[in-house]
């Protein structure tokens, strides 16, 4: 079935900070346009939406960029929209998904992201993680970071101990790539430099443990976070 890989986070940032945001999509196989899919990016501000580009031409937000490639051949893909705001507001961003053959139908679209631009910059104090402690290898996960204050302001990064275990890109989207261990990081510099930063171990695998056992023993495996398989 066709559907949001990861989806983009909320963020918060002072009045011309630039932000980054992004959002996979993967078609379903048997109801698929063969010539791939795009994401265009929409923005409400003030109760009203419009493209980015328009919101961009009316000088709403600035210092437009968007991008939307093929991802595993025509099936999916990955976009990311990066502006900024000359003025203290709150901006809810979403990607819609459309086919190369049929661009007027829409194949799906990302849950939405609200983007609150402040005056002056706040500091926090600590952060956190929420995310999976297991991963399927060959699947993309969604980490995201909680900050004290939940409004800071600061610029957040990933980073993995282990990128060939599994890599993370800044918006905190996480690719397993083979079976082993791997610690996140999450570092977030507020305005005058300070740091805060949290870490999380994540294992990743088939969702089965080896096993010894005698002949003639039962052996039950029972996969790790089962869930995650029939979501």
């Amino acid at each position: 079935s066709s559907g949001n890989v990861t989806n983009p986070s909320d963020q918060n940032a002072v009045v011309g900070k630039t932000v980054t945001l992004s959002a996979s999509f993967m078609q379903s196989v048997f109801l698929s346009d063969p010539f791939g899919i795009s994401g265009t990016w929409y923005v409400n501000i003030g109760g009203t939406w419009m493209t980015a580009s328009d919101a961009a031409s009316k000088n709403l937000i600035t210092n437009l960029s968007t991008t939307s490639d093929k991802w595993i051949g025509n099936y999916g893909t990955k976009t990311t929209i990066t502006f900024t705001s000359n003025t203290a507001q709150s901006v809810t961003v979403q990607a819609l998904y459309s086919g190369t053959l049929t661009p007027w139908l829409t194949a799906g679209a990302s849950k939405v992201a609200e983007v609150n631009f402040y005056a002056n910059d706040i500091k926090a104090t600590n952060v956190a993680i929420a995310g999976n402690d297991y991963a399927y290898t060959g699947n993309t996960y969604q980490f995201a970071d909680t900050t004290n204050p939940s409004n800071a302001t600061g610029t957040i990064t990933w980073a993995s101990s282990n990128p060939d275990v599994g890599t993370i890109d800044n918006n905190g989207a996480f690719n397993a790539v083979k079976a082993g261990t791997t610690l996140l990081t999450v570092t977030l510099t507020n305005g005058d430099g300070t740091k805060v930063s949290a870490s999380k171990i994540v294992t990743v695998g088939n969702g089965l443990t080896d096993q010894t056992a005698s002949v003639g023993d039962h052996v039950t495996f029972t996969p790790e976070n089962l869930a995650d398989l029939t979501n």
